[in-house]
């Protein structure tokens, strides 16, 4: 089953805005947290 970035976020701790600027490489949130929602979405 694929993760969403609902579940990508609450595993997180994070925001689901983080979370898609994350995946979609936009600016707006820090390298640990780039880190983060990374190692959870593998």
């Amino acid at each position: 089953m694929k993760a969403t970035v609902s579940d990508i976020a609450r595993n997180c701790g994070l925001s689901t805005a983080t979370v898609d600027r994350v995946l979609n490489n936009r600016p707006g949130a820090s390298a640990a947290n780039r880190q983060r929602v990374m190692e959870a979405a593998k």
